[in-house]
This record gives C-alpha cells, structure tokens and sequence, in this order.
C-alpha cells in the first residue's frame, strides 16, 4: 500500500544532489528516539534536505507543514485537517488551542506517521501560548523532522540537532554535474569553490548559465568571471548574502531582457509569505507565464496552483529594493516594513485571534496576518497600500483587490466607517478603477 502524503510537499528538481551522510544522520537519530531539528542558515539546503527524507523513506503517513511566516503552521494544520481528512469539525474559524488539541490527538491515534514542520522560528510556533497544548505528543508513535535557522534547543528540546552547512566539495561538484552542462572538468571545482557550495546559489547561478549561454566557448567565459571574483569556501554569512545578491542581479537583469514584468512580480512576491501564494492572485495573461521562466531561473517554484520562493531570494529582493534610487512606485515601502516590523515585537495579542506573539520580528508579513487593532494602523496601512499599488500596476487585479480592501478595513477601524478622510477616498477610488478595469 502506498504510503499517504498529507500537506503541500514541495517537489524534488532534477538537478539536486543527496545529501547521504545526513540522511544516514538522520536515520541513526530516530533510532535513538522520535525528533530531528536540522538547523542551518538561509540557502543551506535544509527544506530540500527534508523534503527527500520525506519522500525517500517510508512511513504509514508523512504530514508536511509550513511554518514559514506568522500564522502559518495552524494554517497548515488547517488545511491538512480540513481539505485533505475531511474532519467537519476544522473550518477557518477554529482556534488555534483546538486546532493544536486536534491534531495531537490524530496523531496519538496514529502509528508509523512522520511530521515535518518546515522553517520553524521559535517555541511559539508549535505551543498555543494560552492553553499551553503542544503539537507534539509526550509519547509520540512517529518521528518530527523540524527545519529551522535558530540553534536554540527550545526548540523540540529532547530532539537530535543536525547543523546544515555548505555542500561538501563532492556534493557541490556532485550538484553542478546533474545539470548536464558542458563543464570542462578543471573548472567545475573552481565554480564550486566561488559559489560556497551554497546550494540555492549555486541553483541560481547554474540555471541562468543553463539558460543565456549558447555554446561551449561563452559558457567557459562566463564561469570564468564567476571565478574571477574569488571563492566563499570558509563562507560567512555576510559573504554569501553579498555573492547570491550579486548573482541574482546577474540573473535580474537575463530575466528583464526575456519578460519584463517578471522583476515586478518578483517584488510583489518578496514581500507576501514565502511559500503557497495561489496563482489566481495574478489574474493577467501573462503572469503564468513569467513565474514559469522565473522557476526555470531557480527564482521561484511552481506547485498546485500556488508559488513559493526562497526566503534568502526574498530578503534579497527587498534589500535590493530598499536601495533602487529610481522611481517613486515602490518608494517608502521598505521603510514601512521596517516600522511593522519593529512594532511587532510589542503588539498586544486580543484573546482569540490567530496573530501568534513571538520573540523574534518576522521577516514577512503576510496578508491575512492582521485584522485591524493589534500594530501601528498608520504604517501597516500605508504597507498594504503600496504593495496594493505594485500589484495594480502589473494588472495582478485579485491580489490588488484583496490588499486594498485590507487597506480599507484598517482605515475604518482607525478612523471609523463614516470618516471621509482623503486616504480612504483614494483606496475606494484605487478599487473603483479595479472594478472598472474587469468590466464590474
């Protein structure tokens, strides 16, 4: 029997190398007792890591949760409970504490399950603060496999912890001879060396060699430049921040050339949760299109409908906004995700809403994440405003639509349903002229 795979799992490329010796880690960890925390920082390759092991190895039923973003894990309990074992008692409304006592219960009435939860912050992630139930049960009858950047043992404190760094020279050599590509032999570990052996970096590098080099001669020019500017290898965080941003400029600027609103809808996506932004939020002809080219670049994955990108390439993408001079469309809108997200550290929690408290800033707000009264109105207003407008200008209508109704909601809530305060007036206009544009 086949086993049962319940979440979004995020799919294996081609062009991936296996990780053995922390597969081979990993499975000596569950044999000496029931969880796993792979840490590791941005672009390590710890979500592909667990997403093999998930799909490798075999288990009764494998549960894939994402809790990439505030609010996301209960919302993939939700979905897991809800859509996928059609339990009538989860709808959207259902609390976090009862969402949390469900699932532990579905999974103390299991055997041979593996839980995967996927770019955990901190404790908060897996405890509902004001009930204190755990996701976890106290004797599990399966394995938790976590993914997350901090080190700290809160963090499924009985667990086997498994740092994530680089490739290891075979690996990363390994990783570039799967794109099947025309590399001399000399040069494949000089490349690996410039780039890190940082898998996401070396993903996008590759892929837009793969994609702009038309023959053997350019191809070993181009590695050569790469190489020319020095390797990574021991790599600093900060060096790799800077080596992957170079390269994404690089691999920018193909895109533009080949589809020009792709860096925009780019943006857009830096700046939404990281994984499973539904499609139908960019409505225009053309978007479908645009993300499949910007997924051929290693930039972004297509999935069920939904779109996801690397956290790194995110914070990339708005770094690199922050500092574009040019323009006033995207003008204020960093300066006002910083305010966010300093405000966030003390917004006070209203009992019975799904906003999660943390200890540490998120580094992405999602849409849904608000409902009016829990941060600074002014500034979190202005934010979806701003990313409302880069949405209308691309013609991404439903995504747009949504954020200026989210916009109109916190001015309403600020300064009431019967204020005429002028940015009010101009959300409403901004949606009339949406209305209009679809025929409405």
């Amino acid at each position: 029997q086949a086993p049962k795979m319940y979440g979004v799992i995020p799919n294996l490329p081609n062009e991936h190398v296996e990780r053995r010796e922390h597969m081979i880690q990993i499975d000596a960890a569950f044999r000496n007792g029931y969880g796993v925390v792979l840490h590791g920082s941005s672009g390590m390759g710890k979500s592909m890591l667990a997403t093999a092991y998930a799909k490798k190895k075999y288990y009764e039923a494998t549960f894939w949760c994402s809790a990439a973003g505030p609010g996301k894990l209960v919302e993939s309990l939700r979905v897991i409970m809800k859509d996928e074992l059609k339990m009538a008692d989860v709808n959207q409304d259902t609390t976090t504490e009862t969402v949390y006592a469900m699932f532990r219960k579905l999974l103390e009435e299991t055997k041979g399950w593996l839980l995967v939860i996927d770019g955990v912050t901190q404790i908060s992630d897996m405890i509902d603060e004001d009930s204190d139930i755990t996701l976890i049960p106290k004797d599990p009858k399966g394995d938790v496999l976590i993914t997350t950047q901090q080190a700290s043992n809160r963090i499924l404190p009985l667990a086997t912890r498994i740092k994530i760094e680089g490739l290891t020279t075979p690996e990363g050599i390994s990783l570039i001879e799967s794109y099947n590509m025309n590399i001399p032999a000399e040069k494949v570990t000089s490349l690996a060396k410039a780039l890190g052996y940082v898998p996401v970096l070396l993903s996008v590098c590759l892929s837009r060699l793969r994609m702009d080099t038309d023959d053997d001669k350019e191809l070993e020019e181009e590695i050569d430049k790469i190489c020319s500017t020095g390797d990574l290898s021991p790599s600093s965080e900060e060096k790799v921040m800077r080596k992957v941003s170079n390269q994404l400029d690089l691999t920018i600027q193909a895109i533009e050339r080949k589809k020009p609103q792709s860096t925009s809808l780019l943006l857009i996506c830096s700046y939404l949760s990281p994984t499973h932004i539904p499609v139908e939020w960019f409505t225009q002809d053309d978007a479908m299109a645009a993300f499949q080219l910007m997924s051929r670049y290693s930039l972004c994955t297509c999935i069920d409908n939904t779109i996801s990108m690397h956290a790194l390439v995110q914070r990339i993408f708005r770094s690199r906004d922050a500092h574009d001079k040019e323009g006033d469309t995207h003008k204020g809108l960093h300066l006002a995700m910083d305010t966010i997200e300093q405000a966030w550290a003390t917004i006070p929690v209203p009992h019975g809403q799904t906003v999660i408290r943390q200890r540490h800033i998120p580094h992405v707000i999602t849409i849904e994440q608000f409902v009016g009264d829990a941060v600074n109105m002014q500034k979190l207003g202005k934010w979806y405003e701003k990313v409302a407008y880069m949405a209308h200008k691309v013609s991404s209508f439903e995504l747009s639509k949504r954020l200026y109704k989210k916009f109109v909601e916190i001015q309403y809530d600020r300064y009431g349903k019967d204020a005429t305060h002028p940015d009010v007036a101009d959300c409403l206009m901004n949606l009339g002229i949406l209305y209009r544009k679809q025929g409405k």
